[in-house]
């Protein structure tokens, strides 16, 4: 609720904007002052960078009836909400040509993967699924947004032309208005800093929990650059219809037994102060509401740290030793572990 009456009272703003209401030369000012947020096309506009990540941090985890009611007054559909309705839809009864015939549909815009014949999304960074559009847009503050699998592209112009112009072929990644950054996947001293550094899973029947370990950096490019380096745990259970896997809504449990982040030679000089889990070991629940995805954010380097991805930046080591299981699939006696210790 509380994020819905913050939605409604921007929507009574810019209510207000339209109707040209004017009280006195204060109230005159503030009605010039851009929201923080608002709906352009079909994708949202945030101000600045600060709130898009105050937005991202209170939606990360909420359920889908809390998303819902912060996108209504804003008539905007996320991906996360885009994404449920997708997993609602292959629950709900399709013979097995039907499922076939969307699950193909959903594989060419990037929401299914015959890999693993399982729901996803098109873009790498799903902790934003609260805030991008299906597609993978955001407009934060003058410049537009966009992701897919590998990369993060900005349109420094702010304009969707100027995107749908390099998807289309008709400039390249040298173009002026446009910014790309390659995700890094640099092998370094035996395993992968990249998407998943690190994943353990475990099927029960026609249900699977899987929990990843990802490193990923955001940048914001602008007079100062920067970019946001991140690890991540990423839950997710699912359950099986027919022959495909679509997102189940349960409980998550961890039992952080040990967590060592930077701090050894194989680590850039700017790691080598370690950060370690304060948590005294023991069984914790992360969702108080039940939910089919939950983001764990272990440690990041905070939204004004410079550290150049363009170059396959990798980041600090990690040491770990984890436990978890869900509300579907194992227990305090029988949980899946992760273990770093290389």
């Amino acid at each position: 609720m509380f994020l819905a009456a913050i939605a409604m009272v921007l929507t009574v703003f810019n209510a207000c904007q339209k109707d040209g209401l004017e009280i006195d030369q204060e109230t005159d000012l503030a009605a010039t002052e851009k929201p923080d947020v608002y709906l352009e096309d079909d994708y949202l506009v945030f101000r600045d960078k600060t709130s898009a990540e105050n937005a991202i941090t209170q939606l990360r985890n909420v359920g889908p009836e809390e998303q819902l009611e912060w996108e209504r007054p804003l008539g905007f559909t996320s991906a996360k909400t885009y994404r449920a309705e997708i997993c609602n839809k292959l629950q709900s009864g399709m013979n097995y040509e039907q499922m076939m015939k969307y699950a193909n549909e959903l594989a060419n815009i990037g929401y299914f993967s015959w890999r693993d014949s399982s729901v996803t999304y098109p873009f790498y960074n799903f902790s934003w699924d609260g805030i991008l559009n299906p597609k993978g847009m955001v407009k934060i503050g003058d410049q537009l947004f966009y992701f897919n699998r590998k990369d993060q592209f900005i349109a420094l112009d702010g304009k969707k032309e100027t995107l749908n112009r390099f998807l289309n072929g008709e400039i390249d990644t040298e173009d002026p208005l446009l910014k790309v950054y390659s995700r890094p996947t640099l092998k370094s001293c035996g395993y992968y800093f990249g998407s998943v550094v690190e994943q353990v899973s475990r099927t029960d029947g026609s249900k699977r929990l899987t929990v990843e370990l990802r490193y990923d950096a955001i940048a914001y490019p602008g007079e100062d650059e920067v970019e946001t380096i991140y690890y991540e745990l990423y839950y997710h259970q699912e359950r099986k219809v027919l022959f495909s896997w679509s997102d189940k809504q349960t409980h998550f449990y961890y039992y952080p037994q040990f967590l060592q982040i930077g701090g050894t030679g194989y680590d850039p000089e700017e790691w080598s102060d370690p950060f370690y889990g304060s948590e005294t070991p023991g069984w914790y629940q992360l969702n108080s509401s039940e939910l089919a995805h939950y983001y764990d954010r272990l440690w990041d380097s905070g939204i004004d740290y410079y550290a150049d991805i363009d170059d396959g930046y990798t980041g600090p080591w990690v040491w770990m030793n984890y436990w978890f299981y869900s509300g579907q699939v194992g227990s305090e006696n029988d949980a899946i572990q992760m273990l770093i210790n290389d």
